[in-house]
């Protein structure tokens, strides 16, 4: 593995200076990924033949000084809920799978005609459903800082994969924290972007949550994606396109431990505070203050149980042996709710999205923990081994954003004791997203450093 593979920056330059050529990363790809993943686990879906194809292609491309844009020749991965043109799609299941797609997603397709190679689908939960990844098709995907820990989800296998070079970035989807949970987990940047941003096709049932985005180890290589994911697509319901036009901020932000109300693993807590010092020591305008978005997670939890119950409803009988029980007894909570309680649930999601813009007219930024508790054991859905609801109140800072559809951010800040990282949200107004990556990129240089986990670096 070599520095210019994590990074595409210096992947472009390494092309355009012809010191490296697609092919040899390319190569050198699937020499480390026949080494590393068969103990994270982190792909379901491999085309190495394919991949290789594309990398000779991109590779004459860049002698004869014809490359597509500046991330052609970028090794990057797609998760497995996204379609890709003649390859399946499970979804983390084995129930109406596509034996091939027909046809590309949007950003899928965004990539392709930019000259992104791409090599793998990542592993993820049974339809994304919980913030671990395992599933009765893949089985357990493992995290590269501590094997025996889950590597978060349900971008699970997205952020192993990045946290170990394997892959410049990755691409997954994010409905309550799914990319920056396994981001924070992994010690890699997870950036949600504002609600509809990069078009989606076909629209998952609780498309008002979920979100396409990205996972990578350097915020410029999102920087970079940006202005190609953000492209329309004819298909897709709903897009709003990024105004090159950067807003004039107050140069103030937020800081809140808990929001009012989450409770925080004491080394956590430790990291973060000790992050937002760091931060004032170097200048930055940070004033303790929580929005006022109340109790939202019960809202939260509703809408999830019912997108969950009307998956479950339209199975056969025998299709709903297949599932993961824990997705079961989620769905059987989505069915017991009465149309009024979904109605209110989306109307606490609408208040709460008002009062977290009204926040933002002050402040530019929001910091909070991603998690607050560092990555539990696998084997569980959630890290309260004798709940029976995976959406126990352990993702209180992502699932926010996701109710109220603004861009999100985890950049690592810090490791734990026991060598586990930590990460740090950063959110902000809609279509804020070119002053976030831009004020991310300036937090994360002043805390984590690009670290490697000891699967790959060992100590």
């Amino acid at each position: 593995m070599t520095k210019q593979i994590l990074n595409g920056q210096a992947l472009t330059l390494a092309y355009q200076e012809r010191s490296l050529t697609p092919l040899q990363v390319c190569t050198q790809l699937w020499q480390d990924l026949r080494v590393y993943n068969p103990k994270v686990n982190a792909f379901s879906y491999l085309a190495e033949a394919e991949s290789l194809e594309m990398a000779k292609a991109s590779s004459l491309r860049w002698q004869q000084g014809k490359a597509l844009s500046a991330i052609d020749g970028w090794p990057i991965s797609v998760k497995d809920s996204f379609l890709v043109q003649t390859w399946p799609m499970h979804s983390g299941a084995n129930i109406r799978t596509e034996a091939s797609s027909s046809t590309d997603a949007p950003v899928v397709r965004h990539l392709r005609s930019a000259g992104a190679i791409l090599f793998a689908k990542t592993t993820m939960p049974q339809w994304g459903w919980k913030g671990a990844t395992e599933s009765l098709m893949t089985g357990i995907t493992r995290n590269p800082w501590n094997l025996n820990k889950t590597c978060g989800g349900s971008s699970g296998g997205a952020a192993a994969a990045v946290a170990l070079g394997l892959g410049v970035a990755a691409i997954g989807t994010d409905g309550g924290g799914s990319i920056r949970i396994p981001g924070a987990f992994c010690g890699v940047i997870g950036y949600k972007p504002t609600h509809d941003l990069f078009p989606r096709y076909p629209l998952h049932n609780m498309a008002q949550l979920v979100d396409v985005g990205i996972l990578a180890r350097d915020i410029r290589d999102i920087q970079t994606l940006l202005p190609i994911l953000n492209q329309a697509d004819g298909r897709a319901a709903y897009h709003i396109p990024l105004s090159l036009h950067q807003q004039k901020g107050s140069g103030k932000l937020s800081y809140s431990l808990d929001l009012g109300f989450a409770e925080v693993d004491p080394e956590v807590a430790a990291i973060f505070q000790r992050s937002i010092g760091v931060l004032q020591q170097q200048g930055f305008i940070l004033e303790e203050k929580t929005p006022p978005v109340g109790e939202y997670l019960s809202a939260f939890a509703h809408i999830w149980q019912a997108g969950s119950y009307e998956s479950y409803s339209g199975l056969t009988p025998a299709e709903q042996e297949k599932l993961d029980p824990g997705f079961v007894r989620i769905a059987k909570l989505g069915e017991k709710m009465s149309l009024l309680e979904h109605l209110q649930a989306e109307s606490t999601r609408l208040s709460v999205s008002e009062a977290m813009q009204a926040f933002f007219s002050e402040y530019d930024a929001v910091l909070t923990p991603t998690i607050p508790i560092p990555a539990f054991d696998i084997g569980l859905d959630s890290p309260n081994e004798k709940s029976t609801n995976a959406l126990d109140n352990w993702t209180p800072f992502t699932c926010l954003f996701n109710m109220t559809g603004q861009p999100s951010i985890t950049v690592p800040c810090a490791l734990t004791a026991a060598g586990l990282p930590v990460g740090l949200q950063i959110s902000g107004p809609k279509l804020s997203d070119r002053q976030l990556l831009t004020l991310s990129q300036k937090i994360a240089a002043l805390l984590a450093g690009d670290t490697l986990p000891p699967l790959i670096n060992p100590v």
